[in-house]
């Protein structure tokens, strides 16, 4: 958000609407949290799938796609990925 309308919302803020502005920024910024560590949980998940992928087994299996999928041969191709 730019300075300037960050500074209007500010000098918007009144004596009169104080308490309600601190309610709906103290909301905002709940949900803000939420949703950042919902990302931080998702994010978590994926390094850890990431720490116990075999490497080798995935370059292998690719790479029997690519060689089936590069001799267009469905009967070659049948089941040679799902039988790793």
């Amino acid at each position: 958000m730019p300075q300037s309308q960050s500074d209007m919302i500010l000098d918007s803020i009144t004596i009169d609407n104080i308490d309600d502005a601190m309610f709906f920024y103290s909301y905002i910024l709940e949900k803000i949290i939420k949703k950042k560590k919902r990302y931080q949980h998702n994010e978590d998940i994926m390094m850890n799938q990431l720490k116990n992928l075999d490497i080798k087994h995935e370059v292998y299996r690719l790479k029997l796609l690519d060689e089936c999928y590069a001799s267009m041969d469905s009967d070659e191709c049948s089941g040679s990925s799902e039988s790793e």
